[in-house]
This record gives C-alpha cells, structure tokens and sequence, in this order.
C-alpha cells in the first residue's frame, strides 16, 4: 500500500466518521466489487471509483447509496417485514475528493467472505445449512423488490429508471442489442446466436405487464457474504449497478448461477417467504436466462475460460429448450461440467 495513499484515506475516514484514530500501515486492498478500489480501513471500507466518471455528481456510487438508504428504511419497518437485510451503511459520499481525484464511497464494513468461497469447498454444506443459507438469500431477494420504482434501467439522479419505460420496450432494445454485441464473437456460431435471437424475440410480449421494482442487478453468490463458522449470511453488497427493472432479473441471474438444486429450492421457499413470484415465473426464468446465460458464456470465452463458458452455454440452452425444445440437442454440447471453473472443488 502506498504511504501517501494510506495516509489520505485514513484522514477521510477520520473525517466523515466516529473513529478517532486509524492504523495507516493496516489499511488493504479488499477484492469486493470490480467497478471499485475497495479499501478496509478500520471499522470501514472506502469504495473509489477505478474510472474516470462521465458525470462525477452522478455515478454507480450515487446509485449504491439510495439502494443502500431504501433498504435501512425498510429494515426499521420490523412490525411490516419482519426482516432486517443485513447491507453496509453508507456513511459519507465524497463526488470529487480533493486529495483522491475520484469519487468515493465510506460504507461501514461488512465481516466474512463471498459465499462462493463456502459453496466451491466439498462438503461445506449440509442440508440444514443449505435450507438456513437459501431462506435468507430468498427473503433478502425479496426485500430488494419492495420498493417499487417508475421507469426502467439504471437509476437516474431522479431516483427512477434512466429509460421511461415499459418495461418490455426497454428489455426489447437491451435483448436487441446484446444479439448484435455477440454476433462474430466467436462464442457460438452465428446462426445459432441469431435462432436464439429470434426466440427471444417472439417471446417479448411475455414482458407484458411486467411490475417494476428496485432490483440488484447482480444478486450472484460473490455479492452475498457468510460467516463460515456457522453459515449464517452477513451482508448483501454492491448495488452499484442498481436499477429499476423486473424482479425476475434478479430470481433468473440468481438461478442462473446457483450450481446447487437444493439451494434454489431453498431460495424460491425463502422469497415467497416475503412476497409472491412473479406470474409465470418459470417461463419467463428461461426467457431470461437464455439471455443472461449467452452473456456470461462470452464474458467467459474472452477470458479463455472453456469449462465456466461451456458451463453457461449448457445452461442457457437448456432454458431456452424449455420454451423450444430444438435447442436441447446444441445443450447437450456443452454439458461436460456441473459447475464454472470458478467454483470449481
């Protein structure tokens, strides 16, 4: 860590919070949330932005402390939910730091690790633990949805969607766009990029009507956190990429890379726990995670990661047989392995 650093976060800890004094010489980089440098500092951790901001009075920050704010109001509502969602508090929010140059985000830190830690070692879980862990994932899922909010996409400085809507209309143009982003990439042939196209496609008007809520946006097991010793979930984090969208985008991202059947079994008990899953929920999951699927696949093959690639095209392809079932023979392809490398035993 270097000296100067160390020191200009330990005076901006120190001036936007309780703590009197602080170790420079501790201070460390912390790997959280890719978007951020994320230092522990003390009882804290200070979030800055690695790029430069298009609109330094409105970034993925900005957007982290509203989601973070909505749900500390909602967590005090005890009588109405009955369910305080463990996430970091946000404690001061510096647009242009003097010293720093970017912007930057004091949260109070959160203990444990990345539940995928937990779930890529054998035998970690047992089945009470799984049940206990895939409660409190659904349920805080479903906390994040109780906040409805108007438009579509990411949060604006408005505190709505940046898109006004519907939602289909917005999801239509991301689906269309993501096609167009993926043909030539290599990660499949392209007239099979495009027979998927057209499915999704076809199937847009599922979207109809689609409620709008405050979603995650990347509800995946290295944003939820767990303490080892006894399994119990101890921060829901990053909600930079914050929005307002379906539900359904979190429950199918979440299904999409939930590895563990029983999990998710857990998971869906947890959610409707709170509230109910949204109409057709298993038809419009595979929509979804057709789509979302393809997308992890590239990230994947960019990466020259065969087996978390493969992984994602089975199950993509998978979800999109649900719907048409000629997609189940390019499924078995790609079905040489359980789970992404990444999670590997």
């Amino acid at each position: 860590m270097d000296e100067q650093l160390a020191d200009i976060l330990a005076d901006l800890v120190m001036a936007h919070t309780d703590a009197e004094s602080v170790d420079a010489s501790s201070i460390s980089l912390v790997p959280v949330d890719p978007m951020f440098h994320t230092y522990a500092v003390g009882d804290y951790w200070v979030k800055v932005m690695k790029a430069d901001p298009k609109n330094p009075g409105w970034t993925p920050l900005h957007r982290e402390q509203f989601a973070l704010t909505t749900i500390i109001k909602l967590n005090k509502r005890t009588v109405e939910y009955k369910l305080h969602m463990p996430v970091t508090e946000p404690i001061h929010l510096e647009p242009v730091p003097e010293k720093l140059k970017k912007p930057c985000l004091i949260v109070k830190k959160i203990t444990g690790q990345p539940l995928i830690k937990t779930l890529g070692t054998p035998s970690a879980l047992d089945s009470a633990a799984i049940k206990k862990l895939g409660e409190r994932i659904g349920c805080y899922m479903a906390r994040v949805h109780a906040t409805q909010i108007k438009g579509a996409g990411l949060l604006s400085p408005e505190m709505k969607g940046v898109h006004p809507g519907p939602w289909q209309k917005y999801f239509a143009a991301v689906s269309t766009a993501q096609w167009k982003h993926l043909q030539g990439s290599g990660v499949v042939d392209d007239s099979l990029l495009n027979r998927l196209a057209n499915l999704t496609n076809d199937k847009m008007n599922l979207l109809i009507g689609e409620p709008v809520t405050l979603i995650h946006n990347d509800y995946t097991f290295s944003n939820i956190w767990e303490d080892p010793a006894d399994n119990s979930l101890t921060g829901i984090l990053n909600f930079a990429q914050s929005g307002a969208g379906s539900p359904l985008i979190d429950i199918a991202s979440f299904y999409l890379h939930c590895f563990d059947a029983n999990l998710w079994k857990e998971v869906k008990a947890g959610y409707e726990i709170i509230r109910s899953m949204p109409p057709n929920t298993e038809v419009k999951m595979a929509f979804y995670s057709s789509i979302f699927g393809m997308r992890a696949a590239w990230f994947y093959h960019q990466r020259g990661d065969e087996v978390s690639k493969n992984y994602y095209l089975n199950r993509a392809l998978s979800e999109a047989a649900k719907v048409d079932k000629s997609f189940q023979t390019e499924a078995s392809r790609y079905g040489g392995s359980n789970k992404p490398s990444y999670a590997a035993d």
